[in-house]
Protein backbone atom coordinates (compact mmCIF):
# COMPACT_ATOMS: atom_id res chain seq x y z
CA UNK A 1 0.00 0.00 0.00
CA UNK A 2 0.95 3.55 -0.24
CA UNK A 3 1.42 5.56 2.51
CA UNK A 4 3.73 3.35 4.33
CA UNK A 5 0.75 0.79 4.44
CA UNK A 6 -1.60 3.89 6.45
CA UNK A 7 -4.62 4.34 4.97
CA UNK A 8 -6.00 6.69 2.75
CA UNK A 9 -9.66 8.57 3.85
CA UNK A 10 -12.44 7.11 1.78
CA UNK A 11 -13.27 9.14 -0.99
CA UNK A 12 -17.22 9.72 -0.93
CA UNK A 13 -19.09 8.28 -4.07
CA UNK A 14 -22.62 8.72 -3.59
CA UNK A 15 -24.97 10.18 -1.23
CA UNK A 16 -28.79 10.35 -1.13
CA UNK A 17 -31.55 10.91 1.28
CA UNK A 18 -34.42 7.50 1.67
CA UNK A 19 -37.82 8.61 2.41
CA UNK A 20 -38.10 5.56 3.47
CA UNK A 21 -35.87 5.45 6.36
CA UNK A 22 -35.52 9.75 6.98
CA UNK A 23 -32.24 9.10 6.89
CA UNK A 24 -28.97 9.78 4.12
CA UNK A 25 -26.21 7.32 2.58
CA UNK A 26 -23.35 7.58 1.51
CA UNK A 27 -20.94 5.27 -0.57
CA UNK A 28 -17.00 6.07 0.01
CA UNK A 29 -14.72 3.69 -1.46
CA UNK A 30 -11.05 3.34 -0.90
CA UNK A 31 -8.20 3.29 -3.86
CA UNK A 32 -7.02 0.17 -2.80
CA UNK A 33 -7.52 -3.52 -4.52
CA UNK A 34 -9.80 -5.71 -2.94
CA UNK A 35 -7.12 -8.19 -2.13
CA UNK A 36 -5.36 -5.66 0.02
CA UNK A 37 -8.35 -4.51 1.83
CA UNK A 38 -9.76 -8.19 2.72
CA UNK A 39 -7.74 -9.00 5.58
CA UNK A 40 -9.29 -5.28 7.09
CA UNK A 41 -12.49 -4.99 6.36
CA UNK A 42 -13.51 -5.01 10.31
CA UNK A 43 -11.17 -2.44 10.87
CA UNK A 44 -12.40 -0.36 7.63
CA UNK A 45 -15.54 -0.84 8.93
CA UNK A 46 -14.79 0.49 12.59
CA UNK A 47 -13.11 3.52 11.41
CA UNK A 48 -16.41 4.70 9.58
CA UNK A 49 -18.86 3.37 12.28
CA UNK A 50 -19.81 6.06 14.60
CA UNK A 51 -20.50 10.28 14.72
CA UNK A 52 -17.92 12.47 12.66
CA UNK A 53 -17.21 16.06 11.64
CA UNK A 54 -17.37 17.08 8.45
CA UNK A 55 -16.38 20.67 6.36
CA UNK A 56 -18.72 21.14 3.68
CA UNK A 57 -18.87 24.38 1.93
CA UNK A 58 -16.64 25.75 4.78
CA UNK A 59 -19.65 24.65 7.16
CA UNK A 60 -19.10 21.91 9.40
CA UNK A 61 -21.10 19.26 9.56
CA UNK A 62 -21.84 16.24 12.32
CA UNK A 63 -22.62 12.69 10.61
CA UNK A 64 -23.41 9.60 12.36
CA UNK A 65 -22.99 6.38 10.55
CA UNK A 66 -24.88 3.42 11.91
CA UNK A 67 -24.23 0.53 9.26
CA UNK A 68 -21.14 0.17 6.95
CA UNK A 69 -21.12 -2.85 4.02
CA UNK A 70 -18.12 -2.94 2.04
CA UNK A 71 -18.12 -3.92 -2.20
CA UNK A 72 -15.18 -4.60 -4.33
CA UNK A 73 -14.36 -1.55 -6.99
CA UNK A 74 -14.62 -2.44 -10.28
CA UNK A 75 -16.55 -5.15 -10.53
CA UNK A 76 -19.17 -4.31 -8.54
CA UNK A 77 -19.66 -1.62 -11.99
CA UNK A 78 -20.46 -5.14 -13.59
CA UNK A 79 -24.13 -4.57 -12.07
CA UNK A 80 -24.93 -1.41 -14.79
CA UNK A 81 -24.74 -4.35 -17.51
CA UNK A 82 -27.98 -6.13 -16.15
CA UNK A 83 -26.30 -9.19 -18.05
CA UNK A 84 -27.08 -12.73 -16.56
CA UNK A 85 -23.92 -14.19 -18.70
CA UNK A 86 -20.39 -14.55 -17.60
CA UNK A 87 -19.29 -10.99 -17.79
CA UNK A 88 -15.35 -9.81 -17.19
CA UNK A 89 -15.09 -6.22 -15.66
CA UNK A 90 -11.63 -4.75 -16.26
CA UNK A 91 -11.22 -1.34 -13.84
CA UNK A 92 -8.28 1.27 -15.79
CA UNK A 93 -7.76 3.33 -12.28
CA UNK A 94 -4.87 5.83 -11.69
CA UNK A 95 -2.95 3.48 -9.19
CA UNK A 96 -4.01 -0.12 -9.76
CA UNK A 97 -5.88 -2.03 -12.45
CA UNK A 98 -8.97 -4.42 -11.02
CA UNK A 99 -10.23 -7.34 -12.58
CA UNK A 100 -13.45 -9.17 -11.95
CA UNK A 101 -16.10 -11.79 -13.10
CA UNK A 102 -19.55 -11.65 -12.68
CA UNK A 103 -21.94 -14.86 -13.49
CA UNK A 104 -25.29 -14.11 -13.42
CA UNK A 105 -25.03 -10.80 -12.11
CA UNK A 106 -22.96 -11.79 -8.60
CA UNK A 107 -19.29 -12.04 -8.09
CA UNK A 108 -17.04 -14.53 -8.73
CA UNK A 109 -14.02 -15.00 -6.80
CA UNK A 110 -11.95 -17.23 -9.32
CA UNK A 111 -11.35 -14.36 -11.68
CA UNK A 112 -10.24 -11.47 -9.54
CA UNK A 113 -7.34 -10.10 -9.38
CA UNK A 114 -4.99 -6.91 -9.65
CA UNK A 115 -2.16 -5.33 -11.02
CA UNK A 116 -0.54 -2.27 -9.43
CA UNK A 117 0.33 -0.33 -12.71
CA UNK A 118 -2.16 2.23 -13.06
CA UNK A 119 -2.59 4.70 -15.95
CA UNK A 120 -0.74 7.33 -13.55
CA UNK A 121 1.68 4.92 -11.75
CA UNK A 122 3.28 3.65 -15.49
CA UNK A 123 5.83 5.66 -16.65
CA UNK A 124 5.17 5.66 -20.13
CA UNK A 125 2.08 7.18 -22.64
CA UNK A 126 2.35 4.07 -24.73
CA UNK A 127 -1.33 3.01 -24.39
CA UNK A 128 -0.68 0.15 -27.14
CA UNK A 129 2.16 -1.56 -24.64
CA UNK A 130 0.15 -0.55 -21.32
CA UNK A 131 -3.30 -2.38 -23.11
CA UNK A 132 -0.92 -4.87 -23.81
CA UNK A 133 0.12 -5.87 -20.55
CA UNK A 134 -2.90 -5.67 -18.99
CA UNK A 135 -4.67 -7.62 -21.64
CA UNK A 136 -2.19 -10.30 -21.03
CA UNK A 137 -2.66 -10.30 -17.31
CA UNK A 138 -6.15 -11.29 -18.11
CA UNK A 139 -5.33 -13.94 -20.26
CA UNK A 140 -2.86 -15.09 -17.92
CA UNK A 141 -5.76 -15.05 -15.38
CA UNK A 142 -7.82 -17.69 -17.21
CA UNK A 143 -10.21 -14.91 -19.57
CA UNK A 144 -11.07 -16.15 -23.46
CA UNK A 145 -10.96 -14.06 -26.33
CA UNK A 146 -14.32 -14.37 -26.56
CA UNK A 147 -15.59 -13.48 -23.11
CA UNK A 148 -17.50 -10.11 -22.72
CA UNK A 149 -15.02 -7.55 -21.17
CA UNK A 150 -16.49 -3.71 -19.97
CA UNK A 151 -13.99 -1.40 -19.16
CA UNK A 152 -14.50 1.36 -16.70
CA UNK A 153 -12.63 3.90 -14.55
CA UNK A 154 -10.51 6.81 -15.96
CA UNK A 155 -8.08 4.82 -18.07
CA UNK A 156 -10.77 3.06 -20.29
CA UNK A 157 -11.64 5.63 -22.72
CA UNK A 158 -7.65 5.48 -23.55
CA UNK A 159 -7.60 1.85 -23.97
CA UNK A 160 -10.72 0.47 -25.45
CA UNK A 161 -9.53 1.08 -29.05
CA UNK A 162 -6.46 -1.26 -28.29
CA UNK A 163 -8.40 -3.51 -26.18
CA UNK A 164 -10.81 -5.09 -28.60
CA UNK A 165 -7.23 -6.43 -30.36
CA UNK A 166 -7.04 -9.42 -27.13
CA UNK A 167 -10.68 -8.93 -26.63
CA UNK A 168 -12.85 -8.44 -30.09
CA UNK A 169 -16.03 -8.17 -27.92
CA UNK A 170 -14.87 -5.56 -25.07
CA UNK A 171 -16.81 -2.23 -24.28
CA UNK A 172 -17.23 0.49 -22.66
CA UNK A 173 -19.05 -0.47 -19.26
CA UNK A 174 -21.23 2.58 -19.65
CA UNK A 175 -21.41 5.95 -20.83
CA UNK A 176 -19.63 7.68 -17.94
CA UNK A 177 -16.77 5.07 -17.38
CA UNK A 178 -15.44 7.10 -15.04
CA UNK A 179 -18.21 7.10 -12.53
CA UNK A 180 -19.27 3.66 -13.04
CA UNK A 181 -18.20 2.35 -9.94
CA UNK A 182 -20.23 5.28 -8.32
CA UNK A 183 -23.21 4.77 -9.84
CA UNK A 184 -23.04 1.17 -8.87
CA UNK A 185 -22.22 1.50 -5.28
CA UNK A 186 -25.16 3.75 -5.38
CA UNK A 187 -26.86 0.78 -6.70
CA UNK A 188 -25.97 -1.11 -4.41
CA UNK A 189 -26.48 1.39 -1.45
CA UNK A 190 -30.33 2.09 -2.91
CA UNK A 191 -31.20 -1.72 -2.58
CA UNK A 192 -29.67 -1.95 0.62
CA UNK A 193 -31.24 1.04 2.02
CA UNK A 194 -33.93 1.83 0.04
Amino acid sequence: MSNGGAFQSPRIGSCFFSQRSKKFYLAAYFSYSLDKLFPFFNLIKSMLLGTHLLKINHVEKEIVIDRVEVAAEGVAAGLLIGSLDLIRIIDIGSGTVNYGTMINRKFNDKGRFTIATGMEATLTTDYIAFTRQVALRAIQGGWQAHDKVYLVGGGAYKVISYMTDYFPLAKLASNDVITANVQAFHMIARKLYG
